[in-house]
C-alpha cells in the first residue's frame, strides 16, 4: 500500500559551499557544482579566515606589508620594476608571501570554486568572511536564506574530536538547513 502523505522533497534554489582549500574541500566543492547545476540552483563558495588577530581582514600580517618597504638585502621594490607585467607578477607572489598559508589555500578553493562553476554553467558568489568557522558558516547560511550547506569533514578523530569537534559536526548541528559532509 503506497503512503499519500509523502511529500515532493524540497526545492533547492541556493547551496552554500565551505572553502579551505583542502582536498576534502575541493571534493565538495565538485559535489556543490554538480547539484548546483543539476537543481538550477545559486552557488554561494564562502571561506572563513579563522587567523589571529594580528592581521588586517586582508589576512596580511599588520607588520610585513613588503610591498612598500624595501628589505635588509637590498631586494627593489616591487612597485620601483620597470616592466609592469613583471612588476604585477611579483606583486601577486609577494603579497602571497605575507599571508598565512590557511588564507592562501581558502583563496585557491575559490578559485577553483570560480572555475568549476564557469565549466559547468553555474552562478557562483564567492565570499570571504571572518570568525569562528562554523558560526560564520551557519550565520551567513541563515543570512542569505540557503537550502543546503556543502562542507568537507577532514576526518578529526580521538582527543582532538572529543576537545574540539569538528567544524563539520558543529555547522551539522547549528545549521537551520541540511547539511552535506563530504568525507576524504
Amino acid at each position: 500500500m503506497k503512503n499519500e502523505s509523502i511529500t515532493q522533497p524540497p526545492v533547492i534554489k541556493k547551496i552554500l559551499v565551505a572553502v579551505d582549500g583542502s582536498p576534502v574541500s575541493i571534493r565538495g566543492i565538485e559535489y556543490a557544482v554538480q547539484m548546483a547545476n543539476e537543481k538550477n540552483a545559486e552557488l554561494i563558495a564562502l571561506y572563513v579566515d579563522s587567523t589571529s588577530d594580528d592581521m588586517d581582514s586582508r589576512g596580511y600580517y599588520s607588520y610585513a606589508l613588503i610591498l612598500d618597504v624595501k628589505d635588509e638585502k637590498g631586494i627593489r621594490d616591487v612597485k620601483n620594476i620597470e616592466s609592469k607585467e613583471i612588476s604585477t607578477i611579483l606583486g601577486k607572489y609577494y603579497e602571497k608571501a605575507v599571508k598565512p598559508l590557511p588564507v592562501v589555500l581558502g583563496e585557491a578553493g575559490l578559485e577553483v570554486a570560480d572555475l568549476l562553476a564557469k565549466k559547468h554553467n553555474v552562478k557562483l558568489e564567492s565570499l570571504i568572511e571572518r570568525g569562528h568557522e562554523a558560526s560564520v558558516i551557519v550565520g551567513i547560511a541563515k543570512k542569505l536564506d540557503v537550502d543546503l550547506i556543502v562542507i568537507g569533514s577532514h576526518g578529526t578523530k580521538g582527543l582532538d574530536k572529543f576537545l574540539l569537534g569538528s567544524v563539520a559536526d558543529k555547522v551539522s548541528k547549528l545549521s537551520h538547513c541540511p547539511v552535506l559532509i563530504v568525507k576524504p
